[in-house]
């Protein structure tokens, strides 16, 4: 139940050159031979690796996914290691983390990896609304884990398009269980989904449908944002996760809250290992200049500089090119003294 298909394939393509080499001598038939061990060797390392701690393995159309449950706090004595007694549980698509939950006790309800308190996401939820429910829309579940900002009386509607990722959220994690909000989970693309509703009055609709550094472009476009706009409430919030290692998606966003006549901030915050929190970069979108002013947001507030020749994104056009952090590629240059 994990992606075993590239090093099967070089297993027989190694088999196959072994083969057709045969008769030309015995370098060839060591050469290849000694390939074939090497790639079955890399299947047998690459199973060890994804089963390790792994209690659930499922794979469907949108990829594997897999949760590790490991242990807490754990210390090393000389040959022999201490188990910790905090279990921590963490799902992972493919190589990349989608989310993390401490399993003891009242430590489970509480936001972790890119979804802390000091987040984008974070303040949002905390400051948006004072003093009165909340609808909010998440696009993207994962573990479920802003469900833990949901208050009583409040309605957080999750948008995800994989159905095992609700099989794990419902019944290997526990935020959506633990939750004092109204829990409803809208199945399918979220931009097709919201296209056939109503106008929703959402007061945040967080976007955090990013796989790793795979951008689904079509929930950035221009379309997009008028879809948004369409079912939030006047001041509603739009917070877009943008942590990525290759791609500086800020000055695309800033781009759109411009021509949309709105707002926008970057929100940088720093990891916690500790805590199991996560760095993460998030962009606030808003048309309430209050909730911007506010100390908390104003204090951690980044403005986005504009990129010189960016043209807008549409479901027309769109281009990942000039977003290349140039830094994280250019592993060619000699390092500098």
């Amino acid at each position: 139940r994990a992606n075993y298909e590239m090093v099967c394939g070089l297993v027989m393509i190694s088999v196959l050159a072994l083969m057709v080499t045969w008769k030309l001598g015995i370098f060839s038939r060591v050469l290849w031979a000694a390939t074939t061990a090497v790639m079955i060797w890399l299947i047998v390392a690459q199973a060890r690796i994804y089963s390790h701690d792994a209690i659930v393995q499922l794979r469907g159309f949108y990829g594997t996914l897999r949760v590790v449950e490991t242990k807490r706090g754990e210390t090393k004595r000389g040959e022999t290691q201490t188990p910790g007694t905090e279990v921590t549980r963490v799902l992972y698509h493919g190589t990349i983390e989608h989310g993390v939950q401490l399993m003891g006790g009242d430590r489970r309800k509480q936001p972790t990896s890119y979804y802390a308190h000091n987040s984008g996401a974070g303040l949002a939820l905390d400051f948006c609304c004072p003093g009165r429910k909340r609808r909010v829309a998440v696009i993207g579940l994962g573990t479920g884990t802003l469900a833990a900002y949901g208050r009583e009386g409040d309605v957080f509607r999750f948008y995800e398009i994989d159905p095992l990722v609700e099989r794990m959220a419902n019944n290997i994690f526990t935020y959506l269980h633990d939750s004092q909000a109204t829990i409803e989970v809208a199945p399918g693309d979220a931009r097709v989904s919201m296209s056939q509703e109503p106008p929703e009055n959402y007061d945040v609709i967080a976007i955090d449908a990013f796989s790793g550094d795979a951008i689904p472009v079509h929930l950035l476009t221009e379309e997009a944002i008028q879809l948004y706009q369409r079912h939030l409430r006047t001041g509603g919030i739009l917070a877009f996760h943008i942590s990525s290692q290759y791609l500086d998606l800020a000055p695309v966003l800033r781009q759109q809250a411009d021509h949309a006549g709105l707002h926008c901030v970057l929100v940088s915050s720093e990891d916690d290992e500790e805590q199991e929190i996560s760095a993460a970069d998030w962009v606030l979108i808003t048309s309430d200049e209050r909730f911007l002013a506010r100390t908390e947001i104003a204090k951690v507030a980044q403005e986005i500089k504009p990129k010189t020749g960016l043209r807008i994104w549409t479901d027309d056009y769109n281009s990942l090119l000039p977003l290349l952090r140039h830094q994280k590629l250019a592993f060619w240059r000699p390092a500098k003294k």
